[in-house]
């Protein structure tokens, strides 16, 4: 009963207003002046450094390049404020305009970072930076499989591509640094290692670049990425109890192989489950189970009780 008398009441108290304010109250809304949104130009979505890897002579010095990218991919309409840091001042020194300034000859790169500020998004890229003793008039770079290595690498392998350098006067050189880069999120790339290793199996297509002497150059290389090539584990004793520290379950590409290190004080015996004789691993020492043909195998160790573990090669 309460509910209903204040419904009565308040229809009494709206039909009693004058007609013009109920329309205010109602249309008061539909005349609040919306919120422009920013312009996708005016936003900032990622900040790069133009030399990806730079080679600098100790007596020269390099301005380093950014470009500030707005969400629809074009240079931001304005200046950013930009703030560059060595990882490393004893060996690289960054002026405040972006000049790299070598100190000292190093052997690995010196990381150099570089942030971006643009109507509040800040965005950061990093470079790395070697530093010589002399400077090579360096032209072309090219990119080649590692010595020994195949197309075919398997997914979860650390990869470092070789890199021939070749001068002007058609010599080669070695040891400069460049930066690995690959349009795949599959792929992981370690820029100080100059290495790279990817996630899943497939074809992809890596890319090198560096700035050296002042020269940009640049290659790519195509690899075949198959399951794992190898796999390994120890084979030890816990209270007593046997354990194998790597996987149970193993996916290898065909040849690919399974490396056993017998930390037991006393030799083991392993079947590798497939037509190859058994193999004998000392104490401390490692043997490996090679896989050529695709198939489901079971490896045995002649713990008490038996390790066992299985091997799916495709």
């Amino acid at each position: 009963m309460i509910a209903m008398r204040r419904t009565r009441a308040a229809r009494t108290l709206l039909r009693a207003l004058p007609l013009p304010v109920v329309l205010l109250a109602a249309c008061a809304d539909s005349h609040t002046a919306p919120t422009t949104p920013r312009d996708r130009g005016e936003i900032m979505s990622f900040a790069r450094i133009d030399q990806r890897a730079v080679v600098v002579a100790l007596a020269d010095s390099l301005p380093l390049t950014i470009h500030a990218v707005s969400l629809e991919g074009t240079p931001v309409a304005g200046t950013p404020t930009v703030r560059y840091t060595s990882s490393d001042s004893t060996k690289v020194l960054v002026r405040p305009n972006g000049t790299l300034v070598p100190v000292t000859v190093t052997g690995a790169s010196v990381p150099v970072m570089v942030a971006v500020d643009y109507k509040g998004v800040t965005a950061v890229d990093t470079t790395y930076v070697q530093v010589t003793a002399a400077r090579e008039d360096v032209v072309a770079l090219s990119l080649a499989l590692p010595p020994g290595d195949s197309v075919r690498r398997g997914a979860g392998d650390l990869v470092m591509p070789a890199t021939t350098f070749q001068l002007r006067n058609g010599d080669t050189t070695y040891g400069l640094f460049v930066r690995f880069e690959a349009r795949s999120r599959q792929v992981r790339t370690y820029p100080g290692l100059m290495a790279l290793s990817a996630f899943a199996e497939g074809p992809v297509w890596i890319y090198a670049s560096a700035t050296i002497h002042g020269v940009a150059v640049a290659d790519s290389i195509r690899y075949e990425f198959t399951a794992p090539v190898l796999a390994n584990g120890y084979l030890y004793s816990s209270a007593g109890t046997p354990v194998w520290s790597g996987s149970a379950r193993v996916r290898l590409a065909p040849y690919g192989r399974i490396e056993f290190t017998n930390y037991y004080t006393t030799p083991l015996t392993l079947d590798c489950g497939n037509a190859s004789p058994a193999v004998t691993i000392d104490a401390y020492f490692t043997e490996s189970c090679t896989y050529p043909t695709p198939g489901v195998y079971t490896w045995t160790a002649n713990t008490t009780p038996a390790l066992q573990g299985s091997v799916t090669v495709r």
